[in-house]
């Protein structure tokens, strides 16, 4: 909990976010997110993306379908420096009402396995809500996930694998939600261009 508190003090001190997306004008959904300025991202979020990064890396090949992933994240982004200066992680918030339709993350060349820390409770600070995974646009395959306070979860932020290696699209995103209001931490393993 207080790791999370830390991250929501670091987004409120004044030039910790630069840019901020409103869903409904792109057609995302509703509600909104405000990505972190370059180094203004909390330290236990950088520990955080530090130390998930070689855990993921084979999945990450797995799901590209080659290698090519550098050992640590500090090579990862040293040998994407110039075509990625900003920070990718993002602020996201929603209100009552607030939904995000399927979609992928296909932005800055992407390392294929994204990150979402909960920063709020489902069931104490807001109803409905619910993380979800589908393949394409099978609503029936979807899989939700219910979070609280401090959890992670780890999802294909555009494909995966299937067991006899072809490849299945996969989306993500939150069904409406019901009441209060919900923030998360979005994390990806790349920066942003």
């Amino acid at each position: 909990a207080g790791e999370c508190a830390d991250v929501a003090e670091a987004a409120a001190a004044e030039g910790a976010l630069e840019r901020r997306v409103r869903m409904a004008a792109s057609g995302f959904g509703t509600g909104a997110y405000s990505y972190f300025a370059r180094g203004a991202l909390p330290p236990v979020a950088v520990e955080l993306r530090r130390l998930l990064y070689p855990r993921l890396r084979g999945a990450a090949e797995w799901l590209a379908g080659s290698g090519g992933f550098p050992a640590t994240l500090e090579e990862y982004h040293a040998l994407r420096a110039a075509a990625q200066p900003r920070e990718s992680a993002i602020l996201i918030g929603y209100g009552e009402g607030g939904v995000n339709h399927p979609h992928r993350d296909l932005y800055g060349g992407a390392f294929p396995v994204q990150v979402m820390v909960a920063l709020s409770t489902s069931g104490e600070d807001f109803e409905g809500g619910a993380f979800f995974v589908q393949d394409g646009d099978d609503h029936d395959s979807r899989r939700t996930v219910d979070v609280a306070l401090g959890d992670v979860v780890l999802f294909a932020s555009d494909q995966r694998r299937l067991a006899d290696g072809t490849v299945a699209v996969v989306k993500h995103g939150m069904l409406p939600l019901t009441r209060g209001q919900r923030f998360a931490l979005g994390l990806p393993l790349h920066l942003a261009k």
